[in-house]
């Protein structure tokens, strides 16, 4: 018997796919070049800008809701403003100093820099977080130290020591000096004398400086004066019994 194999070849058939190559360009033809975006730095200036914004929003409306007439020992404090562009340059001015300082303008920061500008009163630390806080809650006491200690630090506020008492802030950095009630703390602005005798007495004063042996070669850079006493409410309730009778008057009566 004989057996014949019969082999087959079996050739795999291969689907076949669409060509995936680009189209070829011509030799010598440079590639156009593409303007390359950073996506993530346009965002990011974009998103910076909201936010700043938006911290703006909102301090208005805590200044707002905050802008009352500030007090002092429960009594309203009278005394006007600074003029709206005064205020406005003051703002400014405090807000660039605060980022310069490394802080970031959060609506805490802002709302206290316009709280400080507008204030007549020399508020302390603790005045201006207990005015803020029922708008800002989650506002700390740190927050409001830390930016009046970068404004003053920039030169861009006072700190008065009017002892006894906290350090209280002066958003006015021209020359003046101050009147202090010592009834009810009251601290107001009084405008230095620019011409007269008033310039007069302060050379006066500055020369007798330099004549006393201890004080010989004091340069003096500022000077300040502050006025004690008592401010209009305090004195009239100096002058009136609890019933609101005159002193005075219960006193000639005893006598008579």
């Amino acid at each position: 018997m004989q057996l014949r194999i019969f082999l087959i070849m079996v050739t795999p058939v291969t689907a076949s796919r669409p060509s995936r190559l680009r189209p070829t360009r011509p030799t010598g033809t440079a590639a156009p070049v593409q303007p390359v975006q950073d996506r993530r730095a346009g965002n990011e200036s974009t998103d910076s800008n909201d936010a700043a914004k938006k911290a703006h929003r909102t301090a208005d409306k805590v200044s707002s809701a905050a802008g009352k007439t500030p007090t002092s020992g429960g009594k309203a404090l009278t005394s006007s403003k600074a003029p709206a562009d005064v205020r406005d340059n003051r703002i400014d001015l405090m807000l660039e100093g605060v980022r310069t300082a490394g802080l970031k303008l959060t609506p805490q920061r802002i709302a206290i820099v316009r709280a400080l500008a507008a204030d007549p009163s020399h508020p302390t630390a603790q005045e201006i977080f207990d005015r803020l806080q029922s708008s800002l809650p989650t506002m700390s006491f740190a927050t409001v130290y830390n930016t009046l200690d970068a404004l003053t630090t920039a030169g861009l506020c006072g700190s008065l020591s009017l002892s006894p008492g906290p350090a209280r802030f002066d958003p006015n950095m021209a020359p003046h000096h101050h009147a202090v009630c010592d009834g009810c703390g009251l601290v107001r602005d009084v405008a230095r004398p620019t011409t007269g005798a008033g310039v007069a007495e302060l050379a006066r004063t500055i020369t007798r400086l330099d004549e006393t042996p201890a004080l010989s070669g004091f340069e003096v850079r500022a000077v300040e004066h502050i006025y004690r006493g008592l401010c209009a409410m305090c004195s009239a309730r100096e002058r009136t019994d609890d019933t609101g009778q005159p002193r005075d008057a219960r006193l000639s009566t005893q006598r008579a």
